[in-house]
């Protein structure tokens, strides 16, 4: 007869099963060990284990296909005097309901063989430890939670192992790095397909190229990088730029293009258009000042000076800014 081979399923166990098949929420929460043996065609009648019941540890409860792998721990934590161990009983509720016995586990004395696991007092042998592996044969797939909170099991080297193999080859741990591996790949991808352009100048805003895609420039011997496009324009970087004086815009430096942009901007002949609206403001102003601020008690007149028609003047006439320069 094989060790541990009488399993049975309570009614207790099947009444919470249905209710976990119906929608409801079914949590195991303890393991329990008895030192008594029950009849195998009595096993689905217990509600409680035989003989003296003795607290063990529950591990985990693995899910799969073909039913259940229950994982209970065997310690002698806190046993003064030995037993046998005969049934392992795994305890659950459903919706925060009253502890049931779930299923149980059985290994009887029988035909001259001893069953059961002899547990030693911790006094005689502090090391002892076992670790229950049971097999429950529950169809349709059902998942139902564990609820580890109140185990007190001693982490060893191989279950850690195990429990970080099966973690990381879960489909769903990891999300981020997973996530992070997939942009990785693709950018690598893309990156490999994008050909690579060669030219005896740098890349301008209508040097086609896609993002990430490579261009060198065989007559300055740099190589620049697509960073995007703005509607038909093509944005090129130099690799490796990290300041102004990296960066180029069509074949000067960027440091070059701002000073000359700030002396364009500051320059007396730059944006006629603007300092002409900014003179004509001025001038409204003063008339305003002059006409509101002047006490005036004849026929007022104003005269502007718009062109040199009638007058004679020394210098050049800037007709832009409608002034005299000398």
């Amino acid at each position: 007869m094989a060790h541990w081979s009488e399993v049975a399923v309570t009614k207790g166990g099947e009444a919470m099963l249905n209710d976990l098949l119906a929608g409801r929420r079914l949590t195991v929460l303890s393991a329990w060990g008895g030192t008594g043996e029950t009849s195998p065609e009595a096993l689905a009648e217990l509600e409680d284990l035989a003989g003296e019941r003795v607290p063990l540890e529950l591990l985990d409860v693995e899910n799969g296909l073909e039913g259940k792998t229950v994982k209970i721990q065997i310690s002698n934590t806190g046993v003064e005097e030995g037993y046998t161990l005969h049934q392992i009983g795994v305890f659950a509720q459903v919706d925060g309901g009253p502890e049931q016995l779930l299923c149980v586990y059985q290994d009887r004395d029988q035909r001259g063989r001893k069953g059961g696991i002899e547990v030693p007092a911790q006094a005689g042998c502090p090391t002892f430890l076992l670790e229950f592996y049971g097999f429950l044969k529950i169809t349709n797939g059902v998942k139902f939670e564990v609820d580890l909170s109140r185990s007190g099991a001693v982490v060893t080297p191989q279950y850690l192992a195990d429990v970080m193999a099966s973690h990381n080859q879960d489909g769903r741990a990891h999300p981020d790095l997973r996530e992070a591996v997939r942009e990785a790949q693709a950018s690598a991808e893309d990156a490999a397909q994008a050909k690579p352009e060669t030219g005896a100048e740098p890349p301008g805003p209508d040097t086609p190229g896609q993002l990430g895609q490579h261009y060198f420039d065989t007559e300055s011997r740099r190589e620049y990088i697509c960073v995007g496009r703005e509607g038909d324009t093509y944005i090129w970087v130099l690799a490796g730029a990290k300041t102004a004086e990296d960066v180029d815009v069509e074949g000067r430096p960027l440091a070059q293009v701002l000073a000359e942009l700030a002396a364009h901007n500051t320059h007396n002949q730059s944006h006629p258009d603007l300092r002409g609206a900014q003179r004509d403001m001025d001038a409204r102003l003063a008339l305003l000042e002059l006409l509101f601020n002047t006490d005036v008690s004849g026929n007022p007149f104003t005269a502007t000076f718009e062109t040199l028609t009638g007058l004679t003047a020394q210098g050049v006439w800037n007709t832009a800014l409608n002034r005299l320069e000398f």
